[in-house]
């Protein structure tokens, strides 16, 4: 239970003295702040703590099937995510090869700006990784 501050007592005291005891306990949440979600708390605190590339590359690895499609998603993951470049981890070399050359990478890039806004994303590069 949260402790209340002396101050709360003391408007409570008033407001009972002023409106009677009923009306002071509707008028005293005035006075009392707001709740706050405990998701809202994470994401100030994540803002603060995490660097805004790193919450980027989380967005983007949370949502990475709907961005990349099921059959890339399987086999690629975003690693990083530096000044408006994804860096993307492909587990298979022809994979790499097809989405270094291939339509994917400009589809990716549009979903990811489409989703996060213009501009989000400039570029995608591909590295090779582990099976």
């Amino acid at each position: 239970m949260a402790k209340l501050s002396k101050d709360f007592y003391k408007m409570y005291s008033l407001l009972s003295d002023w409106y009677g005891r009923e009306r002071a306990k509707n008028e005293i949440t005035a006075y009392t702040p707001q709740t706050v979600s405990a998701g809202d708390i994470a994401d100030k605190i994540l803002k603060k703590t995490i660097s805004p590339d790193l919450l980027k590359t989380i967005r983007i690895t949370e949502n990475w099937e709907n961005i990349a499609g099921a059959q890339i998603a399987k086999i690629s993951s975003p690693v990083s995510f530096k000044r408006k470049v994804l860096c993307v981890q492909v587990k298979h070399s022809v994979w790499f090869r097809e989405l270094t050359t291939g339509p994917a990478r400009n589809m990716i890039i549009n979903k990811i700006n489409e989703i996060y806004g213009e501009k989000y994303c400039k570029e995608i590069q591909f590295v090779p990784g582990g099976r």
